[in-house]
């Protein structure tokens, strides 16, 4: 007869078995000692000897490093994929790469060959894998990197080849890090987020281009949705502020990588590859609602690393606060899944994943 504790764990196999199924998206921690979650999918679920065992594709990396999970390693290693679990990943995979950069300095500065270094190294190429869109993600941002996100590029084995955000937020040098700047989002906007993840990376849809109603047309509605209240030329520069942040971060915090040659398809019609045409173009004039929500997500990581104030960075998060309070009164108007998606035809497929 099978003790207590035996039996608890068997119901707890059996309750993980039946969470995660195939094609799930997860965040998976790695086997090396950094102990980091990065965005992954389940690909396969075999049953090997009687135990069952889950293959494992890391989003964004070489095939090289899927891996063969038993369920017995899946409570340690596998996380739910959710918004919050996402940017916690993301987070401490910055972080992690960041010391691995200072480990490395400090080792330069004073002539060590030794194990540090190479364990510097092996801590950085570690960490540049994180995905995240990238929101994997998400997305270059990476990415990307919402996986979020959206996610950071393996650039040593890929030769500068673009993937997914998810989309990360790179700590700027010039600045230190203050305390994380927390922006809340509803949960009916999460839910959104959630859901645009699993219709981009595992049923392979795209929002489409430009949308019904663009960031930009969003942001013109909130300016006279205010147009009464007594502080409403700070709240519209506000949004106007978040204008430019989304038209800077979108190609390269915003996406997932399964969108990027939807992206390079926009600029090179409309820019025609030149970085100055580039430059002027605004995307919060083709991209809409679901971006500028991935967006928020990254917002709060973003203002983590100016210069400014802590008072201005409190009255900043009110406005912000406030735009979001308006988007989600408004979303049925600025959003509709079965609209604004589209299946991708299969030659998009193949230029996404070549």
């Amino acid at each position: 007869m099978p003790s207590k504790k035996d039996a608890n764990l068997s119901e707890e196999a059996k309750a993980l078995k039946e969470k995660y199924k195939l094609n799930d998206l997860i965040l998976c921690r790695t086997k090396d000692r950094t102990g980091l979650f990065y965005e992954a999918k389940i690909k396969g679920i075999l049953e090997e000897n009687g135990d069952t065992v889950f293959q494992v594709h890391y989003q964004g990396w070489n095939w090289r490093h899927d891996e063969d999970i038993p369920l017995g390693e899946v409570a340690d290693r596998f996380q739910e994929y959710t918004i919050e679990n996402r940017e916690r990943a993301l987070q401490a995979a910055t972080e992690a790469k960041k010391n691995a950069k200072l480990k490395k300095s400090k080792a330069k500065l004073t002539g060590g060959k030794g194990g540090d270094d190479s364990s510097s190294k092996k801590d950085e190429r570690t960490s540049s894998r994180a995905s995240t869109p990238s929101v994997d993600r998400l997305p270059d941002s990476s990415r990307a990197s919402v996986t979020s996100e959206p996610t950071a590029s393996n650039a040593s084995s890929r030769k500068r080849k673009t993937t997914a955000p998810e989309p990360h937020v790179e700590p700027s040098n010039e600045f230190s890090r203050r305390k994380e700047v927390r922006i809340n989002i509803p949960d009916d906007l999460k839910q959104i987020l959630v859901d645009d993840g699993d219709l981009i990376n595992r049923q392979y849809k795209l929002l489409r281009i430009p949308p019904r109603v663009s960031a930009a047309a969003i942001i013109a509605r909130y300016g006279e949705a205010r147009a009464d209240r007594k502080d409403k030329q700070l709240l519209i520069e506000s949004s106007l502020g978040i204008r430019d942040y989304f038209d800077k971060a979108l190609g390269t915090q915003l996406l997932y990588k399964f969108e990027r040659p939807q992206y390079a398809d926009l600029v090179q019609e409309k820019a025609h590859g030149r970085k100055e045409e580039l430059d002027k173009l605004s995307m919060s004039q083709y991209y809409g609602f679901v971006h500028m929500l991935r967006l928020f997500v990254r917002f709060g990581s973003m203002l983590s690393y100016t210069s400014w104030s802590e008072r201005s960075i409190q009255t900043i998060v009110g406005h912000v606060h406030d735009f979001i309070d308006f988007v989600q009164t408004h979303k049925n108007e600025f959003f509709a899944q079965e609209d604004d998606y589209e299946t991708a035809p299969p030659d998009y497929q193949k230029r996404a994943f070549s």
